[in-house]
């Protein structure tokens, strides 16, 4: 299994499972990041952390160490 964090630039991932407490998972949800949903990793930043993912039509930036808690497989 892959983890949203070990993803390739600019392809899309579709979103299998969250391992993260209930608080921090519903913080996911509200950004519209649950089981079934499409992502697509855009760039990271200078550093490497956060990176910015495309989901539905919006960017959002999540830390690594967040992204790990997510697993995806790639979306044909």
């Amino acid at each position: 299994m892959i983890t949203l964090n070990n993803t390739q630039l600019n392809k899309e991932y579709i979103i299998t499972s969250i391992k993260a407490e209930n608080s921090l998972k519903y913080r996911f949800y509200d950004l519209g990041l649950y089981k079934g949903a499409i992502i697509k990793r855009q760039k990271s930043s200078p550093l490497g952390d956060p990176v910015s993912y495309l989901i539905k039509e919006t960017v959002i930036a999540i830390r690594n160490v967040d992204a790990e808690k997510i697993e995806v497989e790639p979306y044909e």
